[in-house]
């Protein structure tokens, strides 16, 4: 698969940001519409990696936040149940100030040999919806109501 000609078709039919970092590895902005005012985006990680003797996989990535103990990972694993594509998953990195934490993720990995166009965009919106969902249930303030 030509995979940054497959995002770049990707990106035009549906109005995304795409952004090539190397020949393996892509940002891309994927647009969301919650309801008429609501619109937003998510960006999602798009990289390839093939290591030798082992099938290569497209793996599709997009940050959620960081855990901490309020984090309800229980109630964000059960929500996972209804995925298709893709999982909430836990990734450990360092931050700014080279402390370790560990971020909430969804992510997908595909083995690209099976992996279509049309399985790659349906894929790629997934993980980008998900994780959206899991920003504003969980991470995000909620807005206050005028009375």
């Amino acid at each position: 698969m030509y995979l940054k000609e497959v995002l770049t078709q990707i990106a035009l039919k549906w109005g995304y940001r795409l952004q090539e970092k190397n020949i393996n590895l892509f940002y891309i902005q994927v647009n969301l519409v919650r309801d008429k005012i609501n619109n937003r985006f998510q960006v999602v990680t798009v990289q390839r990696e093939s290591i030798e003797g082992k099938p290569s996989r497209i793996y599709l990535q997009s940050y959620c936040g960081i855990v901490t103990l309020k984090t309800p990972l229980y109630d964000i694993m059960k929500l996972a149940l209804r995925y298709n594509y893709c999982t909430s998953a836990l990734l450990d990195v360092k931050d700014a100030n080279g402390n370790l934490v560990t971020e909430l993720i969804v992510q997908a990995c595909p083995e690209e040999e099976y992996l279509t166009p049309e399985l790659l965009d349906n894929i790629l919106f997934e993980v980008a919806d998900k994780a959206d969902y899991l920003v504003m249930q969980y991470y995000e303030d909620p807005q206050p109501k005028l009375n």
